[in-house]
């Protein structure tokens, strides 16, 4: 959408300006800066391989125009809408708010040709604030950059709330402890975004698991993985073999149900000795698939990777997290890693081919980060209240200590200030999510939109 000018009577009675703030004069300049636009935009839809797209490039001139058009926008297949403010538009400011859907204004200010909207750039920002909405809205100047990542905010809202969840077992209630638990995290999920649960009895995975039979696929599957292994230890091969088989039938139930992401309640049952194996091989290469994996059926880690991955496009790295104050950094480990943490599409980070560490069942990659790699820390609590979002920086990768396979240790900038948010809005038992890139700027717009309070470190 694109504001255009309308020269009327002014501020005083009797006053007929002659021009408006911003370079445009008429439907005709606006009509051409609109042809420039859809081309610039046009790039940012192949940078998101037509996942995205642009349509609509309405002029509005008065009030009216924008209304419109509202009850369009509320009911269209419409995620997201940005108004260029080519003109001035304090007197039909607040009819945007109708739409109902996550609003970018965009504004000129350093860049050709200058836009009337930048006498309202810090107004609306300051007006979204007193009124408690800036999650839904927000304010971009000069930069497709700083455009993209609102864009991927939004886009990864429009996932979170048409996504279909799987959950393997009951969900983790070991959480209950605390005031709050994973029952109660899921209803705040539901209320925020609609997502639907659908939940699986252990006795229905084992079942189903019992009834398979392994199949040529499976056995190629776990060759190929030892091979591309830089080596292996510590694997029964009955039981890593029945990995891959139980890989199997949990993307067959995720297909079946037309899921986006799973979880399973492993840890805190006795599935491992039921089956003989573990799901970690499953959840790494499920989230190298693109399918949402989180372990121990624990629902805010879940939520927290799907937000993450959805706005990176890269699978994230659940771990459990060690805090150490004298070294200013933090160790997070966990036996499920996927490999493809440069991006679905990229090549997988090398790994070695072992087993769930407590149980030394299963099969799992112990994966080699790449040091001195920029990561985003987010922690996310089970009361959904806020979210801890942090950058860090790997220092060292697969140190041998006595605890889950894959290992990265990294620090953290601005530490204390860190561990204080941790202590202070993160229960102790809360996983950590990690995912490549200095991603905080996005991940914090995606927590105003559903709700949450970033906490930037």
């Amino acid at each position: 959408m694109f504001t255009c000018p309308v020269l009327k009577a002014g501020i005083t009675e009797g006053f007929t300006p002659v021009n408006v703030w911003g370079w445009a004069r008429s439907d005709k300049q606006v009509a051409e800066e609109i042809e420039r636009v859809k081309k610039d935009l046009s790039e940012i839809e192949r940078e998101f391989d037509g996942e995205i797209e642009f349509e609509g490039w309405d002029m509005l001139h008065v009030e009216d125009d924008i209304l419109e058009k509202s009850y369009e926008i509320q009911t269209g297949d419409i995620d997201g809408v940005i108004v260029f403010g080519v003109a001035q538009f304090w007197g039909y400011l607040g009819s945007f708010y109708t739409f109902n859907k996550p609003i970018i204004f965009f504004g000129r200010e350093y860049t050709e040709p200058p836009y009337g909207f930048n006498l309202l750039t810090e107004h609306i920002n300051w007006i979204l604030k007193s009124i408690g909405k800036q999650g839904w809205a927000c304010t971009v100047v000069d930069s497709y950059e700083k455009l993209k990542k609102e864009i991927r905010a939004i886009r990864a809202f429009a996932k979170l709330k048409k996504a279909k969840v799987i959950c393997i077992g009951k969900p983790n209630e070991w959480k209950g402890a605390e005031k709050w638990g994973n029952y109660r995290t899921i209803r705040i999920m539901q209320e925020r975004t609609g997502i639907n649960v659908k939940f699986i009895s252990l006795d229905e995975i084992e079942r189903e698991y019992e009834k398979m039979k392994e199949t040529e696929n499976m056995k190629e599957d776990y060759q190929k993985f030892l091979q591309s292994a830089e080596s292996q230890h510590d694997l029964d091969e009955d039981s890593a073999r029945n990995a891959v088989k139980f890989y199997y039938l949990m993307r067959k139930i995720v297909e079946d149900v037309e899921a986006d992401a799973v979880t399973i309640n492993c840890y805190a049952t006795n599935l491992i000795d039921r089956i003989g194996t573990t799901p970690c091989y499953a959840l790494a290469r499920l989230n190298d698939e693109g399918i949402i994996a989180a372990c121990e059926a624990d629902f805010s880690a879940l939520f927290n990777m799907m937000m993450v991955s959805y706005l990176t496009d890269k699978p994230c790295f659940m771990g459990d997290a060690v805090y150490n104050e004298e070294r200013c950094n933090v160790i997070n480990a966990h036996c499920s890693c996927p490999t493809k943490l440069s991006g679905y599409k990229n090549r997988g980070e090398p790994y070695i081919a072992t087993s769930h560490y407590e149980s030394e069942k299963g099969l799992t990659p112990q994966v080699i980060m790449k040091k001195g790699q920029e990561i985003t820390i987010t922690l996310l609590p089970t009361n959904m209240e806020s979210m801890v979002i942090a950058k860090g920086v790997i220092t060292d990768v697969n140190m041998g200590y006595p605890m889950c396979r894959t290992q990265v240790e990294f620090k953290v900038e601005n530490f204390d200030e860190f561990l204080k948010a941790c202590e202070d809005n993160i229960n102790f038992f809360e996983h950590m999510v990690n995912v490549y890139g200095d991603h905080r700027e996005e991940v914090a717009r995606l927590c105003r939109l559903l709700g949450l309070n970033p906490i930037i470190i």
